[in-house]
């Protein structure tokens, strides 16, 4: 076979190979991120790169909670688990144009807007040197199980991060394989990381916008709403917290209940108490406040009295502790109101 023979087949097989190639192979994501919201909450499945057999995936929860916007983040690390096999079912790099083009034929005739719990999401994908970015429909507004079955790799685009959790699912009820599945849970200073990720707009992409019964001044991105870290993360109730309570080798939760009084006067500060510990059985046999506000002081005294030190006991003695009390949840005072009919026709509301 003569060189120009042998060009001429190779280029025909390349030719052969390009027709019958699904369009965009060959692109496999670097990483990715999956964003929905459902209607009472989003959740953010971001996926990097450890390594080329390695992954990390990061699950944010932000939801409103005390008036504000709550973050939690927990993590996973996947050993032997690459971004593209957690990626492999779905054509994340297919550009979103060609994905709206290939799902036009299975929408529904409806036009009525979808129930407020449906899922809306969005993707962006690091794909090569280019950002592919989805905006999904509802798939309530797709023949979806049509979809599944004529074209699974552009349906698994609204299963993907349901994927990904039913993987993790699966690897922590197999031993043998939940070795390679580290996680990190409810660690603040990763919500706190994730709040202010959310709030520089990181996310703003494929994150779906706010409901329309939630916006307030014309805000329709989260990012714009969302507080500053320590705010994001904060108590989701109003407690006394114990500063460093982390190192004291407590048995119990170190978490009081904020004083209803203190509470509805929006009295918070700091309370600062010396404890008198018994070595031996690790019970408190004193405590006493040196600072702070007596309703607060109380309150943390008769806290402080029930703990119990893990045994054998060698901390300083007297301990003193610092509690802190930050009003998170301003509380609520319900009014009833009443309506009188008067004789003029006219309506007064009065308040009881």
């Amino acid at each position: 076979m003569t060189i120009g023979v042998l060009e001429t087949v190779l280029l025909l097989g390349m030719a052969l190979q390009a027709q019958i190639a699904p369009v965009d192979s060959g692109i496999d994501p670097q990483s990715f991120y999956v964003a929905n919201f459902d209607g009472n909450r989003w959740m953010i499945v971001d996926v990097q790169p450890l390594s080329a057999a390695d992954s990390k995936v990061r699950f944010i929860d932000v939801y409103r909670a005390c008036g504000t916007f709550h973050v939690e983040e927990n993590d996973y690390v996947l050993e032997g688990v690459s971004v593209q096999q957690l990626a492999a079912g779905a054509d994340v790099c297919l550009s979103d144009e060609k994905v709206v083009a290939k799902t036009q034929a299975f929408k529904r005739k409806r036009q009525d807007t979808p129930p407020w719990w449906e899922n809306v999401q969005g993707i962006e994908a690091q794909c090569g040197t280019k950002k592919v970015i989805h905006h999904l429909p509802v798939s309530a507004l797709l023949h979806f199980e049509t979809l599944q079955a004529r074209a699974p790799r552009i349906a698994s685009l609204w299963t993907l991060s349901q994927d990904i959790q039913q993987r993790l699912r699966v690897a922590g009820d197999q031993p043998e394989a939940s070795r390679a599945v580290h996680a990190t849970t409810l660690d603040r200073r990763l919500s706190e990381q994730a709040a202010i990720e959310i709030r520089n707009g990181d996310f703003d992409q494929a994150l779906p916008e706010m409901p329309q019964d939630w916006r307030s001044d014309g805000h329709i991105r989260l990012s714009e709403v969302m507080p500053g870290p320590e705010e994001a993360t904060g108590p989701l109730g109003n407690f006394g917290v114990v500063e460093n309570a982390e190192h004291l080798e407590l048995k119990g939760d170190p978490m009081f209940p904020y004083p209803q009084m203190a509470l509805i006067a929006h009295i918070d500060g700091d309370v600062s108490i010396q404890i008198y510990i018994d070595a031996e059985s690790g019970s408190v046999s004193k405590a006493v406040a040196t600072f702070g506000h007596p309703i607060l002081a109380s309150s943390a005294v008769d806290a402080i009295n029930k703990w119990k030190f893990s045994l054998p006991y060698s901390g300083a003695n007297p301990l003193t502790v610092v509690v802190h009390y930050k009003v998170h949840c301003p509380p609520t005072i319900d009014t009833a109101v009443s309506t009188t009919e008067l004789k003029d026709g006219r309506n007064k509301a009065s308040k009881k």
